[in-house]
């Protein structure tokens, strides 16, 4: 039993998308379940390599309101690539938009 878990464990690593699968979609806007539209504005990389070179932050935008419940949420790319991650909304200051941040690793 466990020999079988950490195989899938080990699977869903190196399924994982990287740093470099959300830089080429910087500026590209990614959908939520029910079409809210979210803009990719950054990928942030830790600058300790300690860290681990599969920690990575991702930064999006979208409208002031209403503000994206904190959760699990598909984000699907136009190319129809999706993702299941958890969302954070973020302090943003200014009333304009809204940030938010997803963690991967």
């Amino acid at each position: 039993r466990f020999a079988d878990e950490s195989w899938q464990r080990r699977r869903a690593v190196e399924e994982m998308p990287t740093a470099e699968t959300f830089e080429a979609l910087v500026e590209q806007v990614l959908r939520l379940e029910d079409d809210t539209p979210l803009t990719l504005v950054a990928v942030e990389r830790p600058t300790d390599p300690a860290r681990g070179a599969r920690v990575f932050t991702l930064i999006l935008r979208g409208a002031r309101q209403p503000v994206v419940a904190e959760g699990l949420h598909r984000l699907t790319h136009q190319d129809g690539e999706s993702y299941d991650l958890y969302i954070m909304p973020i302090h943003t200051l200014g009333s304009v938009h809204q940030d938010y941040q997803i963690v991967i690793g």
